[in-house]
């Protein structure tokens, strides 16, 4: 009986040291785990912020280009009726 009882005793503190070992690894993992949350939130934020500042870039991109493209009706208007003006008074002249 007393035989049976160590070998009994010995795979209960086996089985106690696996566990002692197993909950540090899992620990560890936990730390682990965190640590990478904790940085893929910082790169996501990294990027986020990049992402707002190009939004930002291709707004005023698309209001500098309409502005350009209202300028450049007006001076091709103001230019027609002027070289139209000349015509006309060329001939009222002749």
């Amino acid at each position: 009986m007393d035989l049976k009882l160590t070998e009994m005793d010995k795979l209960q503190r086996a089985d106690h040291d696996t566990l002692i070992r197993l909950e540090g690894k899992v620990d560890a993992l936990i730390v682990n785990v965190a640590t990478l949350q904790t940085g893929s939130d910082t790169r996501l934020k990294q990027v986020e912020d990049k992402a707002e500042g190009s939004e930002q870039w291709i707004h005023d991109f698309k209001h500098t280009y309409r502005v350009m493209g209202v300028l450049a009706a007006s001076v091709s208007s103001v230019i027609t009726f002027l070289l139209t003006m000349i015509a006309l008074r060329s001939e009222i002249f002749k």
